[in-house]
Protein backbone atom coordinates (compact mmCIF):
# COMPACT_ATOMS: atom_id res chain seq x y z
CA UNK A 1 0.00 0.00 0.00
CA UNK A 2 1.25 3.72 -0.83
CA UNK A 3 2.63 5.19 2.10
CA UNK A 4 0.86 8.39 3.15
CA UNK A 5 1.66 12.21 1.98
CA UNK A 6 3.82 13.92 4.62
CA UNK A 7 4.42 17.96 5.20
CA UNK A 8 6.62 19.04 7.98
CA UNK A 9 4.78 22.40 9.25
CA UNK A 10 6.68 24.97 11.69
CA UNK A 11 3.70 25.89 13.72
CA UNK A 12 5.02 27.25 17.28
CA UNK A 13 0.92 27.64 18.43
CA UNK A 14 1.40 23.63 19.37
CA UNK A 15 4.22 23.86 21.66
CA UNK A 16 2.70 27.33 23.03
CA UNK A 17 -0.07 25.32 24.34
CA UNK A 18 1.53 21.76 25.67
CA UNK A 19 3.86 24.47 27.69
CA UNK A 20 0.86 26.30 29.28
CA UNK A 21 -0.28 22.57 29.71
CA UNK A 22 2.51 21.16 31.67
CA UNK A 23 2.57 24.62 33.15
CA UNK A 24 -0.85 23.62 34.19
CA UNK A 25 0.49 20.31 35.89
CA UNK A 26 3.02 21.16 37.89
CA UNK A 27 4.98 18.08 36.83
CA UNK A 28 7.29 17.09 34.27
CA UNK A 29 10.46 17.51 32.36
CA UNK A 30 9.70 20.40 30.44
CA UNK A 31 12.99 21.12 28.37
CA UNK A 32 13.42 24.58 29.76
CA UNK A 33 12.68 25.91 33.00
CA UNK A 34 13.67 29.35 32.04
CA UNK A 35 10.10 29.01 30.12
CA UNK A 36 8.09 27.01 32.25
CA UNK A 37 8.77 28.33 35.84
CA UNK A 38 7.21 32.36 34.89
CA UNK A 39 4.12 30.47 33.10
CA UNK A 40 3.27 28.58 36.41
CA UNK A 41 2.99 32.05 38.12
CA UNK A 42 0.93 33.11 35.44
CA UNK A 43 -1.42 30.12 35.02
CA UNK A 44 -1.29 30.28 38.94
CA UNK A 45 -3.32 33.23 39.62
CA UNK A 46 -6.45 33.45 41.23
CA UNK A 47 -8.28 34.97 38.05
CA UNK A 48 -6.83 32.27 35.40
CA UNK A 49 -6.72 28.64 37.23
CA UNK A 50 -10.63 28.35 37.16
CA UNK A 51 -10.84 28.86 33.52
CA UNK A 52 -7.45 26.56 32.43
CA UNK A 53 -8.36 23.85 34.93
CA UNK A 54 -9.83 22.08 31.95
CA UNK A 55 -7.01 21.72 29.83
CA UNK A 56 -4.71 20.44 32.61
CA UNK A 57 -3.02 17.04 31.82
CA UNK A 58 -4.69 13.69 32.53
CA UNK A 59 -8.53 15.34 32.10
CA UNK A 60 -10.80 13.10 30.29
CA UNK A 61 -11.98 14.60 26.41
CA UNK A 62 -10.96 16.40 24.24
CA UNK A 63 -10.09 19.78 23.98
CA UNK A 64 -11.68 22.77 21.62
CA UNK A 65 -10.37 23.59 18.07
CA UNK A 66 -9.45 27.21 19.21
CA UNK A 67 -6.32 26.36 21.68
CA UNK A 68 -5.08 25.58 17.82
CA UNK A 69 -7.56 27.47 15.74
CA UNK A 70 -5.62 27.36 12.62
CA UNK A 71 -4.86 23.87 11.16
CA UNK A 72 -1.49 23.71 9.57
CA UNK A 73 -1.74 22.86 5.91
CA UNK A 74 1.52 24.83 6.05
CA UNK A 75 3.25 27.51 8.26
CA UNK A 76 1.13 29.14 10.87
CA UNK A 77 2.57 32.01 13.33
CA UNK A 78 1.70 32.62 16.59
CA UNK A 79 0.64 36.05 16.01
CA UNK A 80 -1.88 34.71 13.45
CA UNK A 81 -3.40 31.98 15.49
CA UNK A 82 -3.64 34.61 18.47
CA UNK A 83 -5.69 36.75 16.12
CA UNK A 84 -7.90 33.83 15.13
CA UNK A 85 -8.51 33.19 18.88
CA UNK A 86 -9.63 36.74 19.38
CA UNK A 87 -12.11 36.53 16.64
CA UNK A 88 -13.78 32.81 17.47
CA UNK A 89 -17.08 32.72 17.96
CA UNK A 90 -18.12 32.65 21.74
CA UNK A 91 -21.18 30.46 20.60
CA UNK A 92 -19.07 27.88 18.44
CA UNK A 93 -16.82 27.40 21.37
CA UNK A 94 -20.04 26.97 23.35
CA UNK A 95 -21.04 24.22 20.59
CA UNK A 96 -17.48 22.52 20.99
CA UNK A 97 -17.34 22.07 24.24
CA UNK A 98 -20.42 20.47 24.57
CA UNK A 99 -18.98 17.74 22.07
CA UNK A 100 -15.38 17.02 23.85
CA UNK A 101 -16.57 14.03 25.92
CA UNK A 102 -15.66 13.73 29.58
CA UNK A 103 -16.98 15.52 32.59
CA UNK A 104 -18.57 18.48 31.14
CA UNK A 105 -18.41 20.05 35.04
CA UNK A 106 -14.83 21.06 34.62
CA UNK A 107 -15.59 23.31 31.29
CA UNK A 108 -18.20 24.95 33.50
CA UNK A 109 -16.23 28.26 34.42
CA UNK A 110 -15.63 28.93 30.83
CA UNK A 111 -19.54 28.52 29.70
CA UNK A 112 -20.62 30.90 31.85
CA UNK A 113 -18.45 33.51 30.11
CA UNK A 114 -16.90 32.03 26.83
CA UNK A 115 -16.11 35.59 25.49
CA UNK A 116 -13.91 36.19 28.73
CA UNK A 117 -12.37 32.54 28.29
CA UNK A 118 -11.79 33.27 24.54
CA UNK A 119 -9.81 36.52 25.52
CA UNK A 120 -7.49 34.99 28.54
CA UNK A 121 -6.44 32.37 26.55
CA UNK A 122 -5.17 34.64 24.07
CA UNK A 123 -3.74 36.54 25.81
CA UNK A 124 -1.55 33.98 27.97
CA UNK A 125 -0.75 31.99 24.25
CA UNK A 126 0.73 35.79 23.26
CA UNK A 127 2.50 36.01 26.43
CA UNK A 128 3.79 32.59 26.31
CA UNK A 129 4.89 33.18 22.45
CA UNK A 130 6.74 36.06 23.80
CA UNK A 131 8.64 33.50 26.59
CA UNK A 132 9.34 30.28 24.12
CA UNK A 133 10.45 32.46 20.58
CA UNK A 134 13.95 32.83 21.90
CA UNK A 135 14.32 29.38 22.82
CA UNK A 136 12.75 28.61 19.69
CA UNK A 137 14.70 30.26 17.40
CA UNK A 138 17.98 28.84 18.71
CA UNK A 139 16.39 25.11 18.28
CA UNK A 140 15.52 25.77 14.43
CA UNK A 141 18.56 23.52 13.13
CA UNK A 142 17.10 20.63 15.08
CA UNK A 143 13.84 21.05 13.52
CA UNK A 144 15.62 21.57 9.91
CA UNK A 145 16.71 18.43 10.95
CA UNK A 146 13.72 16.42 11.45
CA UNK A 147 12.76 17.51 8.17
CA UNK A 148 15.52 16.48 6.98
CA UNK A 149 14.83 12.41 8.22
CA UNK A 150 11.22 12.56 7.22
CA UNK A 151 12.09 13.86 3.81
CA UNK A 152 14.98 11.26 3.20
CA UNK A 153 12.61 8.01 4.77
CA UNK A 154 10.24 9.01 2.65
CA UNK A 155 12.39 9.11 -0.29
CA UNK A 156 13.81 5.88 0.64
CA UNK A 157 10.43 4.25 1.19
CA UNK A 158 10.58 3.64 4.47
CA UNK A 159 8.67 6.37 6.04
CA UNK A 160 6.64 4.31 8.50
CA UNK A 161 10.09 3.28 10.37
CA UNK A 162 10.99 6.74 10.86
CA UNK A 163 7.08 7.95 11.77
CA UNK A 164 7.35 5.40 14.48
CA UNK A 165 10.64 6.85 16.16
CA UNK A 166 8.78 10.06 17.03
CA UNK A 167 6.89 9.64 20.10
CA UNK A 168 6.97 6.06 22.48
CA UNK A 169 3.05 6.81 22.06
CA UNK A 170 2.30 6.56 18.43
CA UNK A 171 2.21 3.47 16.42
CA UNK A 172 2.09 3.92 12.44
CA UNK A 173 1.55 1.42 10.18
CA UNK A 174 0.41 1.76 6.09
CA UNK A 175 -2.83 2.79 6.05
CA UNK A 176 -3.69 4.50 10.15
CA UNK A 177 -1.65 5.19 13.32
CA UNK A 178 -2.53 4.31 16.39
CA UNK A 179 -2.32 6.61 20.04
CA UNK A 180 -1.32 4.73 22.82
CA UNK A 181 -2.12 1.32 21.37
CA UNK A 182 -6.22 1.89 21.51
CA UNK A 183 -7.19 4.60 19.57
CA UNK A 184 -6.87 3.79 15.85
CA UNK A 185 -6.79 6.99 13.21
CA UNK A 186 -7.06 5.76 9.56
CA UNK A 187 -5.40 8.20 6.73
CA UNK A 188 -8.30 7.58 4.61
CA UNK A 189 -6.40 9.71 1.81
CA UNK A 190 -5.90 12.27 3.86
CA UNK A 191 -1.86 13.95 4.49
CA UNK A 192 -0.25 13.97 7.80
CA UNK A 193 1.44 17.36 8.93
CA UNK A 194 3.83 16.60 10.85
CA UNK A 195 4.52 19.74 13.33
CA UNK A 196 7.57 19.09 15.80
CA UNK A 197 7.16 20.85 18.85
CA UNK A 198 9.12 21.99 22.01
CA UNK A 199 7.67 20.16 25.43
CA UNK A 200 7.71 16.96 27.75
CA UNK A 201 8.10 13.85 26.09
CA UNK A 202 5.04 12.63 27.15
CA UNK A 203 2.41 15.06 25.57
CA UNK A 204 0.92 15.19 22.18
CA UNK A 205 -1.24 17.17 20.35
CA UNK A 206 -3.13 15.52 17.58
CA UNK A 207 -6.37 16.68 15.05
CA UNK A 208 -7.77 13.84 13.30
CA UNK A 209 -11.08 15.34 12.50
CA UNK A 210 -10.58 17.43 9.56
CA UNK A 211 -11.20 15.76 6.13
CA UNK A 212 -8.31 16.41 3.98
CA UNK A 213 -5.47 16.73 6.67
CA UNK A 214 -4.21 14.84 9.92
CA UNK A 215 -2.05 17.18 12.09
CA UNK A 216 0.14 15.77 14.82
CA UNK A 217 2.39 17.78 17.10
CA UNK A 218 5.15 15.74 18.98
CA UNK A 219 8.09 17.26 20.89
CA UNK A 220 11.36 16.56 19.27
CA UNK A 221 13.45 14.19 21.60
CA UNK A 222 17.17 15.53 23.20
CA UNK A 223 16.82 19.17 22.46
CA UNK A 224 19.76 21.00 24.23
CA UNK A 225 18.94 23.35 26.72
CA UNK A 226 19.87 26.44 24.89
CA UNK A 227 17.90 28.98 26.58
CA UNK A 228 18.91 32.54 26.62
CA UNK A 229 20.97 33.62 29.68
CA UNK A 230 19.12 36.62 30.76
CA UNK A 231 22.55 38.06 31.89
CA UNK A 232 23.83 38.00 28.12
CA UNK A 233 20.96 38.79 26.34
CA UNK A 234 17.04 39.68 28.26
CA UNK A 235 14.38 38.57 26.26
CA UNK A 236 12.68 41.47 27.29
CA UNK A 237 15.16 43.41 25.66
CA UNK A 238 14.99 41.55 22.16
CA UNK A 239 11.36 41.61 22.30
CA UNK A 240 10.72 45.44 23.36
CA UNK A 241 13.94 46.46 22.38
CA UNK A 242 16.47 47.97 25.32
CA UNK A 243 14.99 51.48 26.05
CA UNK A 244 11.18 50.33 25.82
CA UNK A 245 11.77 47.76 28.12
CA UNK A 246 13.34 49.82 30.78
CA UNK A 247 10.25 52.28 30.48
CA UNK A 248 7.68 48.60 31.00
CA UNK A 249 10.08 47.99 34.31
CA UNK A 250 10.55 51.35 35.56
CA UNK A 251 6.71 51.75 35.92
CA UNK A 252 6.19 49.78 39.27
CA UNK A 253 4.28 53.33 39.93
CA UNK A 254 3.04 56.14 37.88
CA UNK A 255 5.42 58.00 36.32
CA UNK A 256 4.97 61.10 34.22
CA UNK A 257 6.94 61.82 30.50
CA UNK A 258 9.00 63.83 32.00
CA UNK A 259 9.88 61.81 34.97
CA UNK A 260 10.23 58.83 32.24
CA UNK A 261 12.62 60.60 29.86
CA UNK A 262 14.98 62.05 32.94
CA UNK A 263 15.36 58.17 33.61
CA UNK A 264 16.25 57.52 30.42
CA UNK A 265 18.13 60.26 29.06
CA UNK A 266 16.62 61.21 26.44
CA UNK A 267 14.47 63.88 25.43
CA UNK A 268 10.56 64.50 26.58
CA UNK A 269 9.58 63.72 22.54
CA UNK A 270 11.54 60.35 22.38
CA UNK A 271 10.13 59.55 25.60
CA UNK A 272 7.02 60.15 24.47
CA UNK A 273 7.37 58.09 21.05
CA UNK A 274 8.51 55.17 23.37
CA UNK A 275 5.72 55.51 25.47
CA UNK A 276 3.18 55.69 22.04
CA UNK A 277 4.45 52.32 21.49
CA UNK A 278 4.00 50.73 24.27
CA UNK A 279 0.56 51.71 24.56
CA UNK A 280 -0.58 50.54 21.17
CA UNK A 281 0.50 47.36 22.17
CA UNK A 282 -1.74 47.24 25.02
CA UNK A 283 1.18 47.11 27.80
CA UNK A 284 0.90 50.90 29.50
CA UNK A 285 -1.95 53.29 29.86
CA UNK A 286 -1.63 56.99 30.15
CA UNK A 287 -3.97 59.03 32.14
CA UNK A 288 -4.52 62.97 33.22
CA UNK A 289 -4.37 63.68 36.92
CA UNK A 290 -5.41 67.24 37.07
CA UNK A 291 -2.35 69.37 35.31
CA UNK A 292 -0.44 65.75 34.96
CA UNK A 293 -0.64 62.96 32.70
CA UNK A 294 0.55 59.83 34.48
CA UNK A 295 2.25 56.74 32.55
CA UNK A 296 1.15 53.20 33.83
CA UNK A 297 1.92 49.70 33.52
CA UNK A 298 -1.08 47.67 32.33
CA UNK A 299 -2.25 44.11 33.64
CA UNK A 300 -0.96 42.92 30.17
CA UNK A 301 2.54 44.76 30.76
CA UNK A 302 3.08 42.97 34.33
CA UNK A 303 1.91 39.87 32.95
CA UNK A 304 4.67 40.30 30.54
CA UNK A 305 6.98 40.97 32.80
CA UNK A 306 6.23 38.08 34.96
CA UNK A 307 6.62 35.91 31.99
CA UNK A 308 10.06 37.34 30.98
Amino acid sequence: MAQPQVVLIQSPQQSVFLALREALGHRGPYSSRHVLQPLRRIVARAEHEPLLRPLRPGQNGGVPDVVVPLIPPSDVSVPDQVAAMREYSPQLFLDEIETLGGDPAVWRTAARDPGNWLRTYAELSDLCWRALEPRWRLLRPAFDSEAERVGLAAVRGCLPDALNTISSRLTFTDDSFCIDGSQLIPYAGRRLALVPSIGAPDQLFVNGMEPDVISIAYPLRGLPDVSPVRSVEDPLDVVLGVPRARVLRMLGRALTVGAIAAELGVTPAAASRHCDVLTRAGLITRERHGRQVLVSRTTRGSNLLDVL
